[in-house]
């Protein structure tokens, strides 16, 4: 999957070089920058949301230890009473660890079903854009390649004169 990823953003960068080139109408310009761009988009998007499960994963796992910290560090002050025993510092500490564990199990949950999700995702749509979009991006750029060779201006075929100044045997 990666070496496809890397392959394709090559491949689509490598046309996007063009990017300026002449082409012999404005419409076949844009259909050749949005191929380039479909073919070159593949690891920039999944890098994207790569970076955004990562992201928020990590900020979930802050908010957890957040709330962790002000729950345990909320508790009221002991009474009079209490101050011989230290229960409620014990509660206080079982509490924070039971509300980090419920989230903790929560987050582990939400991580599996975010990854579920997204494996579904690239399952059941990856194939329709790889038919429906990447393919017919990619079979236009082979074939703009070849037909722009039939469109090229005249200069183009004119004989080059540097080669005569090279050494060569007559």
């Amino acid at each position: 999957m990666f070496f496809a990823l890397v392959s394709s953003g090559i491949y689509g960068g490598i046309h996007a070089l063009a990017w300026h080139s002449t082409f012999p109408n404005e419409g076949e310009k844009r259909f050749w920058r949005v191929s380039s761009l479909i073919l070159a988009a593949p690891p920039a998007a999944a890098l994207a949301a790569w970076g955004l499960f990562i992201m928020a994963t990590t900020v979930f796992r802050a908010v957890i230890n957040i709330v962790t910290q002000i729950r345990r560090h909320s508790a009221p002050s002991k009474s009079p009473t209490e101050a011989g025993s230290d229960h409620r510092g014990e509660r206080t500490e079982q509490e924070g660890l039971s509300f980090r564990k419920r989230w903790g199990e929560r987050l582990k949950a939400w991580m599996e079903v975010t990854g579920a999700t997204l494996v579904f995702l690239i399952q059941g749509f990856g194939p329709s854009v790889l038919l429906f979009v990447y393919f017919p991006a990619r079979v236009y750029l082979i074939w703009e390649s070849f037909r722009t060779v039939f469109c090229l201006p005249p200069e183009v075929y004119i004989a080059a004169e540097w080669p005569q100044y090279l050494p060569h045997i007559t």
